[in-house]
């Protein structure tokens, strides 16, 4: 019996202290106004088409540490968000439960780490990804390739 309430009591501590951290941090953090949309995959291409725009995706989950750091920093940055609102359609997916609409699109992006930025072509068509927190001047970096359009600028991090 002992044998297994070791590993129950793990995986409490794990837990305990995820929670811990999130209330420390200040819980997840808003989403910057220009993210927050609410658009489907579905309407951001619609929408890119005929504004003649990129798609820019956001996957993101509340319970990720990374994901609340670039929400509130680098996406908040004031050339961020001019970029942002000039070339690309954003769309956030929320990849925090595993059954939720967000983590199964984020899985057929082949998303595999939090969190992450994809640039599409109106097509749906990947240009470049970014994963993990990022400073604004990588992020600005990456939403100039929506002016371009250009395929594959760098591997897919």
């Amino acid at each position: 019996m002992k044998k297994t309430l070791k590993p129950l009591l793990l995986l409490m501590v794990i837990v305990l202290g995820m929670v811990v951290f999130q209330v420390s941090m200040g819980g997840p953090a808003t989403m910057p106004a220009w993210l927050d949309g609410g658009v489907t995959l579905d309407e951001a291409v619609a929408r890119s088409t005929n504004e003649g725009k990129m798609i820019l995706v956001f996957v993101t989950a509340d319970w990720c540490g990374y994901c609340q750091d670039l929400k509130r920093g680098a996406l908040r940055d004031a050339r961020v968000e001019e970029l942002a609102r000039a070339l690309v359609v954003p769309v956030v997916l929320d990849a925090s439960r595993r059954e939720s609409e967000g983590a199964m699109t984020a899985s057929g992006l082949g998303v595999q780490g939090l969190p992450t930025l994809v640039l599409l072509t109106p097509t749906g068509t990947e240009i470049d990804r970014l994963v993990g927190n990022q400073s604004a001047t990588t992020v600005a970096a990456f939403l100039e390739l929506a002016r371009n359009g250009e395929e594959r600028v760098s591997p897919a991090g």
